[in-house]
């Protein structure tokens, strides 16, 4: 394990513990135990490229040594003397060394993975909560909406100019145009309704057509890259 592994390896390690998935403790990684969990994706991603960034090192130092073993093997009988083999020796620890560095990269990129679909879950369940609660709170202000509500709408019809109560009244309680409030109330409510349903149809419609815009776009540049290949 490189020094760099080791570091990926403690940081992987602290980041496990941070989200309760082990209980393993270590000095080294103790820098990464009380990471707030709004970071974690972000450290998660770049672990993610510092592991793949290392695999790809040690890919290409495992292919340099097939090649040197290839050549080394090509040589005549007459040359494989004992710092040949040694040499050979030499060779197959390092690809060994090299071997064992990728797999300890596949196992940390593995475990880097499933800790990033954990973070989203624990994400997803904490917004979920949260929606839930705000949900409460909601339909608790609209039933307190719908049981004042009627008692609002008479207490405000009824204080109008069009309604006369007072003591000493002794003609009509009611004005003859009474009706008009009915009227612009309607009318009100009808035009508010139709523009809010125009205004949702015209929103579905433009963003119908830019999706159908990105779509062919998309395509298009599929095609190209589909004949470029080709």
């Amino acid at each position: 394990m490189t020094g760099r592994n080791k570091s990926y390896y403690a940081k992987f390690v602290g980041l496990s513990y941070g989200m309760g998935c082990t209980k393993s403790f270590r000095p080294e990684a103790r820098s990464w135990y009380g990471l707030a969990p709004r970071n974690m994706p972000q450290q998660l991603t770049e672990l993610l490229r510092d592991i793949a960034h290392e695999f790809y090192g040690a890919s290409s130092v495992a292919q340099i040594l097939d090649h040197l073993q290839c050549l080394l093997k090509a040589l005549p009988n007459d040359y494989c003397c004992a710092n040949g083999i040694e040499v050979q020796e030499q060779v197959l620890l390092m690809q060994q060394s090299v071997l064992n560095i990728k797999h300890f990269n596949n196992f940390l990129r593995d475990g880097v993975q499933s800790l990033v679909q954990l973070v989203y879950a624990v994400s997803q369940q904490s917004d979920n909560e949260i929606n839930h609660r705000y949900g409460a709170d909601m339909r608790l202000i609209t039933a307190i909406t719908l049981i004042f509500l009627p008692g609002t709408f008479v207490a405000t019809f009824f204080s109008s100019s069009f309604w006369d109560f007072a003591p000493g009244n002794t003609g009509s309680k009611v004005s003859g145009w009474v009706w008009l409030y009915w009227v612009v109330t309607i009318v009100l409510t009808l035009t508010v309704l139709f523009v809010w349903r125009w205004f949702t149809a015209i929103r579905r419609l433009w963003e119908n057509g830019v999706l159908k815009k990105l779509r062919r776009e998309k395509k298009h540049e599929d095609e190209e890259v589909g004949k470029k290949s080709a």
